[in-house]
């Protein structure tokens, strides 16, 4: 299990709302509305026009459209943060109001219960409000995850030949499996952020009520593993990067030999491809080790702050003041609020490792989404009578160097047309050129009148029935099939 994903179920049960929740989507929509598919429509609608404008700026952001898409419903579940916060630290003081009552044998009882119901029922509240919260931020970053997949699914089928030189299998399996769901993932703790601050000074505040400078002294000693946590995130960042390429290059290698494992088991080559993975395997494996042992390190250090924050305080508290001032209220009051204290300060250096993480993603995403696209104005579509493909005075290229040169063509209408030719002639470059997946060096002419099905040498299967591997999504017209 990854670091991060242990981090957010530990910051759920120190919450005592521990929560198991499945989520299934489809790439239409979501299991909690139907809403994705407008939302991923918005989201490419607010990329494109984020790219028309990058002409003022040095680089279009894709964090700032999903922003722009997602900004309303994120920052609703923020307010219901804001409230379980507030109900947190109802319920130290409400402690304190009991502890004060067991001292005093004049105050009625009643008094007692109220204070003992009211701790319940802050209790029940908080419970309720924070898996409200959890339930909006797992359904937006679901949303979140099924757009940007729909995103760069749609961005492949509109790729540039020159760009998908550069686009291996393996990278766009990664941009899927592993970056797109790490951004959803980031929505539901991304609030933290903000949250584990606000409850530390709140909580420090309360603190220095009842302990006074000691307080401060206790909690001064995080101070001295700031810069170690600096480090430790600078080393997580550079080893996920690393760990991304050894992994784009492994799904690639797999994806070669499974495509010509024919061949390779045919001359025999099974043990020399095994070594090639398993080289490539060692390295991504080296880099998951070294970001464990952070992982590890840094849980360590934190886990031992807040232990460390308990000891300096109470000790501190005991050599400024006199043993008669240590009451019960100091003590449990305290221990309250450190409890409390403890969970912003074991959570929060791993939820910034996981905002590094969800940077590298957005930043390999963004790279994926700005590559080069077919130019549909390139190619026009009028009816010319008769004519179902023509092509005037084109020239043609795979990058800047022309592969055809004042390429003329023109196909009747019903008319049935093989091109013919030795290995490497260009025919397949041919049919490329006219589906606009070449470079049109000059103002010719390409027209296809209606509508085109293309067959690739490659073809692409479904994991589906035959029917709907020809449909592909249309409905079916049984007098027409």
């Amino acid at each position: 299990m990854n670091s991060w994903k242990i981090t957010t179920l530990q910051y759920i049960r120190e919450l005592n709302n521990s929560s198991d929740e499945t989520i299934r989507f489809s790439n239409k929509s979501s299991k909690y509305g139907n809403g994705t598919a407008d939302e991923e429509k918005q989201l490419t609608e607010t990329l494109e026009a984020s790219l028309k404008a990058s002409k003022l700026r040095k680089k279009p952001s894709f964090g700032w459209c999903l922003c722009r898409v997602y900004g309303a419903k994120f920052l609703a579940g923020s307010f219901i943060k804001i409230i379980q916060d507030i109900l947190l630290f109802m319920e130290p003081l409400i402690l304190d109001k009991l502890l004060t009552f067991i001292k005093d044998k004049n105050q009625n009882i009643t008094v007692g219960f109220f204070y003992t119901g009211l701790l319940f029922i802050s209790s029940l509240i908080q419970s309720f409000v924070v898996q409200h919260y959890f339930h909006r931020m797992f359904i937006v970053g679901t949303r979140i995850n099924t757009s940007i997949v729909n995103l760069i699914y749609k961005k492949n089928l509109r790729l540039l030949a020159s760009a998908k030189k550069t686009t291996t299998v393996g990278e766009i399996t990664n941009l899927v499996a592993l970056d797109a769901h790490m951004l959803g993932e980031l929505t539901n703790y991304l609030n933290i952020l903000w949250s584990a601050p606000l409850q530390i000074i709140v909580a420090m505040i309360l603190l220095w009520q009842y302990l006074g400078v000691a307080s401060i002294i206790g909690v001064s000693t995080i101070l001295i593993f700031i810069p170690l946590n600096i480090y430790i995130g600078t080393k997580t960042e550079k080893n996920l990067f690393s760990k991304f390429k050894y992994q784009d290059s492994r799904i690639k290698m797999m994806s070669e030999i499974l495509y010509g494992i024919k061949i390779i088991k045919f001359y025999g080559w099974e043990l020399s491809f095994k070594d090639i993975i398993g080289k490539i395997r060692t390295k991504e494996l080296n880099y998951l080790k070294r970001m464990g042992l952070v992982y590890i390190s840094s849980t360590f250090i934190w886990m031992l702050t807040s232990i460390l924050i308990i000891v300096v305080s109470f000790g501190s508290f005991l050599l400024l003041n006199d043993s008669e001032k240590f009451t019960a209220n100091v003590i449990f009051v305290s221990l309250s609020l450190f409890n409390i204290l403890k969970v912003p300060l074991t959570v929060l250096p791993n939820i910034i490792s996981l905002v590094i993480s969800a940077k590298a993603s957005l930043v390999r995403i963004s790279t994926f989404l700005l590559k080069e696209e077919i130019n549909k104005n390139e190619i026009s579509n009028e009816d010319i009578p008769d004519v179902a493909v023509k092509c005037d005075n084109v020239d043609l290229a795979w990058d800047t160097t022309p592969f055809f040169k004042e390429l003329n063509l023109e196909v009747k209408k019903g008319k049935l047309l093989a091109v013919v030719g030795s290995v490497g002639s260009g025919k397949s470059s041919l049919l490329s050129g006219l589906l606009g997946e070449m470079n049109k060096l000059n103002d010719g002419l390409i027209n296809l009148n209606g509508h085109t099905a293309y067959v690739p040498q490659q073809a692409w299967i479904q994991n589906e029935t035959v029917r709907n591997n020809i449909l592909f999504g249309s409905p079916y017209d049984e007098s027409f099939y």
